[in-house]
């Protein structure tokens, strides 16, 4: 079977997005599929294009057996709202273009968050006379509406005739959380056309040793790190970290931030500010390293700002502090928070509040060692035997069969 799989984002690019991309594709190929990904010039989230790409306008990689073909797309560091969507719009023209001219496939899928892949795909499916598969990573327009990233009522009532659109002409629908489902059929759709595939861990990338980088430094070894990892945006609300920092100067906590994107300029202009120097932000690093990045850590941190969808919502960054073996510390809600008190592997903060935050970590210091080492080996114990990417690949490869 030939797969054709559109995705804005794909490795080198940290993120749920290019993970899940890259280790289901990696996965089909494996199993004797023949993958095409079509994806953009490596630029998340710092909107720079990676230097080993700069000036590159198409490139057809090989990764893992999988075929990438990379296209031009308008990217920029500015981080508005006009500007983010002509970088949508000009990857949905030059996907549209390579996909329609570089790939033969017998089904087509296209995965969100953004509106405008899923309109590439679905006109490809159309014009090579295959099925459309729709992957929602997020419900769009509503989360941008929600996090006030869209205001504008004439654009948001557009976004909302795509949205339907896709739902309505997709043959099938897969879904990262499951409670986007109701979501989904309450807007009119067949529940019968849709599927859940959570996110989930790459067992091969975790089974890995990698060399230690944070212990081997002075400032770190006898500290209690916790560690996030992974995108600095809106929706994350990090600025609630170096709040935390102010108010713990007292203990031997420390708190580091992996990553980049909108909000990393401000939260570094309040670090600097107040002086703090138990917190550090060590910005991207490879995508390789962070398994090994995660099993230094005390704690893996998780906040979600307060708004109703992301109720529905277990981050993706939580299945890779369970596969690291280490606890959860997370500011979430809904299912999510369900989650980890269900299966007892972290501890749980209100959200948008720091001395929450502050209480649940001074509480957890004095935590017995091997209670947080329970919780870590509970953690990873499910990561690994529900939540193995290769094993969720082979099941949604059979839905794709299906069509």
């Amino acid at each position: 079977m030939q797969i054709s799989f559109i995705s804005q984002y794909y490795p080198p690019e940290m993120g749920a997005p290019a993970s899940r991309v890259s280790e289901l594709s990696k996965y089909w190929a494996k199993s004797g599929q023949t993958v095409t990904v079509i994806t953009g010039m490596p630029n998340h989230p710092d909107g720079i294009i990676h230097p080993t790409y700069k000036w590159e306008y198409f490139k057809e990689e090989n990764k893992f057996g999988v075929r990438v073909l990379r296209v031009f797309l308008y990217v920029t560091a500015n981080r508005g709202v006009f500007k983010r969507i002509m970088g949508f719009l000009s990857f949905m023209i030059t996907s549209l273009i390579v996909g329609l001219l570089k790939s033969n496939t017998d089904v087509v899928i296209a995965t969100s968050p953004q509106l405008f892949v899923g309109l590439s795909g679905l006109i490809i499916s159309r014009l090579k006379g295959k099925p459309f598969i729709f992957e929602v990573r997020d419900i769009w327009p509503q989360s941008a509406v929600e996090l006030g990233v869209i205001k504008n009522r004439l654009v948001i009532k557009a976004m909302e005739m795509l949205e339907l659109t896709l739902y309505k002409k997709a043959a099938m629908i897969v879904v990262a959380v499951k409670g986007m489902k109701q979501i989904i059929t309450d807007k009119g759709v067949d529940a019968k056309k849709i599927h859940f595939i959570p996110n989930g861990i790459d067992s091969e990338r975790f089974a890995l040793k990698g060399e230690p980088l944070l212990r081997t430094k002075d400032m770190y070894r006898d500290k209690f790190l916790v560690g996030y990892v992974g995108t600095i945006g809106m929706a994350h609300g990090l600025e609630i970290l170096p709040k935390t920092a102010e108010l713990l100067k007292d203990t031997n906590i420390h708190f580091i931030i992996i990553g980049d994107g909108a909000e990393r300029e401000n939260i570094e202009s309040y670090i600097r500010e107040k002086k703090l120097s138990n917190i550090s932000m060590l910005g991207k690093m490879p995508r390789d390293r962070i398994p090994s990045i995660l099993k230094e850590l005390d704690l893996g941190f998780v906040h979600l700002k307060k708004f109703p969808l992301m109720d529905n919502a277990v981050p993706s960054k939580i299945y890779e502090i369970m596969a690291a073996g280490i606890p959860v510390l997370a500011g979430i809600s809904g299912i999510g928070k369900q989650f980890i008190e269900d299966n007892g592997f972290g501890f749980v903060f209100e959200q948008e509040n720091e001395i929450s935050l502050e209480t649940v970590l001074r509480s957890v210091i004095k935590e017995d060692r091997k209670k947080l080492e329970h919780m870590g080996r509970n953690g990873q114990k499910v990561a690994f035997e529900k939540y193995d990417r290769k094993k969720q690949a082979m099941k949604y490869l059979s839905y794709i069969k299906e069509l």
